[in-house]
C-alpha cells in the first residue's frame, strides 16, 4: 500500500477532524452534518494533517507496520463519508406471518418462534420500517454493518422456503426439498 503515502486524504470543509497521540494509539474523531465518530488506530504509521489533507507516512522500515498503513488509510477514509453522507443498509424479511415493528429504540420481531424478539438498537443507527423492508442508516460504517449482521443471524434464510432475513439484492442458495416417487 505504498502508493498511499503519495495520496492524502482530501478533509471536506464541513467536517472537523481532530487527531490526539495516546501513547500507543492515535485518538481521531471526526464531526460533520451526519454525527460524530470516535475511533482509536495503533501508531504504527505517521500521521500528519496539513490544513485540509492528511497524508501517511511510515516510522522506520519495519515491514510489519506496513500492512497497518492501508488499514488506517481506509479507517479515516470511511470516518470522514460516515460523517458527511452516512451509510445505509437494507434488509428484507421474507416468510408468511413475519413481521417487525419498532417500539421506541428497540425493534420487535415476529420470525416464527413462540414469542417476539426483542432487539435493542446502538444509539447512532436508525431504522425506517416499511412492512417487510428494514433500512438501517448510521455514520459509523462499522456499527451499521455489525448491528444489520446480527439482525439476519436472528433468523437466516432458510435454504428449503428462503425464510428469514435477505439483504437487499441478495439471492440465497435454495435446495430442492424430497421429490415423492411417480407411481
Amino acid at each position: 500500500m505504498s502508493r498511499l503515502i503519495k495520496k492524502p486524504i482530501i478533509i471536506p470543509s464541513n467536517v472537523k477532524l481532530s487527531i490526539q497521540n495516546d501513547g500507543n494509539f492515535y485518538k481521531i474523531e471526526a464531526k460533520g452534518p451526519k454525527g460524530t465518530i470516535t475511533k482509536s488506530i495503533r501508531n504504527d504509521i505517521e500521521i500528519k494533517q496539513n490544513g485540509s489533507n492528511l497524508t501517511f507516512a511510515y516510522n522506520g522500515n519495519d515491514n510489519s507496520k506496513k500492512p497497518m498503513l492501508g488499514t488506517s488509510y481506509r479507517i479515516i477514509s470511511s470516518m470522514i463519508e460516515g460523517v458527511v453522507n452516512g451509510y445505509s443498509k437494507t434488509l428484507t424479511l421474507f416468510g408468511v406471518g413475519y413481521k417487525a415493528t419498532l417500539k421506541g429504540k428497540n425493534i420487535e420481531f415476529e420470525i416464527g418462534l413462540s414469542h417476539p424478539v426483542v432487539f435493542p438498537l446502538p444509539s447512532n443507527v436508525d431504522v425506517k420500517i416499511e412492512q417487510t423492508k428494514l433500512t438501517f442508516s448510521s455514520c459509523d460504517k462499522e456499527i451499521l454493518g455489525l448491528t444489520v449482521q446480527k439482525i439476519r443471524d436472528l433468523k437466516k434464510p432458510d435454504v428449503y422456503r428462503g425464510k428469514g432475513f435477505r439483504f437487499e439484492g441478495e439471492n440465497p442458495i435454495r435446495k430442492t426439498g424430497k421429490k415423492t416417487a411417480a407411481k
